[in-house]
């Protein structure tokens, strides 16, 4: 049975180790093109920054952390970051959903619904009437799996590289 709760300091390696797998998943499906790949280079040590990020959102005001667990092990997180809107929106707060992943061999089971479902909840009870998230536009799968849950596109991220 699959449990969402917020995660622990002890969660952090999982939650690293999980956001790695997802990037390197990510990065070999996307298209081949010098800006995009340049775009996505990270600095030696990032798993290790991510996971300092993590320890320091963990129990910020601004930021949610949540974990699906089954049998008491990590399959699967999520990392949510309250936004303030600009006063003149009528909805004054959003959640930004920053990043969403399960385990491989999780995959399929429901569980991204899951995180996702517990987070409509909570953005329900605080009164914030929107998820806003980004995905790319060439990542099919995902793309499906956002709309399957309501989300519609609302506009297209670019990239151009300026400098070396």
């Amino acid at each position: 049975m699959i449990k969402i709760r917020k995660a622990r300091e002890g969660d952090i390696g999982e939650i690293v180790k999980i956001w790695r797998k997802d990037l390197i998943d990510y990065h070999n499906n996307l298209p081949t093109h010098p800006v995009v790949e340049e775009y996505w280079k990270f600095v030696p040590g990032a798993d290790k920054l991510f996971g300092e990020h993590l320890k320091e959102i963990l129990n910020s005001e601004g930021f949610i952390l949540l974990v699906a667990e089954e049998r008491g092990k990590v399959v699967g997180y999520t990392k949510l970051k309250i936004k303030n809107r600009w006063k003149a929106f009528k909805e004054k707060k959003e959640i930004y959903i920053n990043d969403i992943a399960v385990i491989e061999n999780c995959r399929g089971k429901g569980i991204g619904s899951k995180l996702l479902n517990e987070t409509e909840k909570y953005a329900k009870g605080e009164n914030i009437g929107f998820l806003t998230l980004k995905a790319d536009s060439e990542n099919l799968k995902t793309l499906r799996f956002y709309k399957k849950h309501g989300f519609v596109k609302h506009y297209v991220q670019m990239v151009k590289k300026v400098g070396e």
